[in-house]
């Protein structure tokens, strides 16, 4: 496939109607580079295949139209579509291609043009009305990593403009729960306390009431 063959015929007849929308005494073209990206035999060849087709558009200028695709041969249809690649920052003026009915508005004019121009292998640039650059589609952009938060250290952090320094707080210690005792009941009626004192107190009125009986 050659480079002229990458192209659809849209884009070429975008192509040759972009030469009636330019100043061609500024068009300067690297001839050798011209010859190679349209396989001519020579560098004359390509020199007057160029110099054909040019003929054509300015006779179709001064005759008030667009010189059409189809008014060209292949060589001279390669010659101006690949010119356009041979030369320093060259662009239809967008404002004029809208004139001329080649492109509805002068955002198409600029749009399409930017297509053509990523087929050269170059940036898409303005066209010289001031037109806006058009985007390489698919640059997406780099989302930006999330920082990794830091292990929690088991410290309680204040929120922002408190004191952060802490008092560590003691533990209080839980205090033992009481031990359940299982109480014997004929354990517990000894342990009455002063059980024994009655006892003794009884004792001794009954010793004493007994001396008395025996006295009288």
């Amino acid at each position: 496939m050659s480079a002229y063959d990458i192209f659809t015929i849209r884009e070429r007849e975008l192509m040759i109607g972009g030469w009636h929308a330019v100043d061609f005494g500024k068009v300067k073209l690297n001839n050798e580079k011209l010859k190679d990206l349209g396989n001519f035999e020579t560098l004359k060849t390509a020199t007057n295949r160029w110099g054909d087709g040019k003929a054509k558009v300015v006779k179709a200028i001064k005759d008030g139209k667009v010189a059409q695709l189809s008014e060209f041969t292949k060589p001279e249809a390669t010659a101006l579509c690949l010119a356009w690649q041979c030369g320093d920052g060259m662009a239809p003026n967008a404002k004029k291609m809208v004139e001329l009915s080649i492109t509805k508005t002068e955002k198409t004019a600029a749009n399409k043009w930017g297509l053509i121009k990523k087929k050269f292998g170059l940036k898409p640039a303005d066209t010289n009305d001031g037109a806006a650059d058009i985007s390489t589609p698919g640059a997406a952009s780099t989302p930006a990593k999330t920082p990794k938060s830091k292990k929690s250290t088991g410290t309680k952090r204040k929120a922002a403009g408190e004191d952060v320094s802490e008092t560590p707080t003691k533990r209080t210690k839980r205090a033992a729960a009481p031990t359940k005792l299982t109480i014997d009941d004929d354990a517990a009626d000894s342990n009455v306390p002063g059980e024994e004192e009655d006892d003794a107190v009884l004792a001794l009125a009954a010793e004493e009431r007994v001396l008395q009986e025996s006295e009288a």
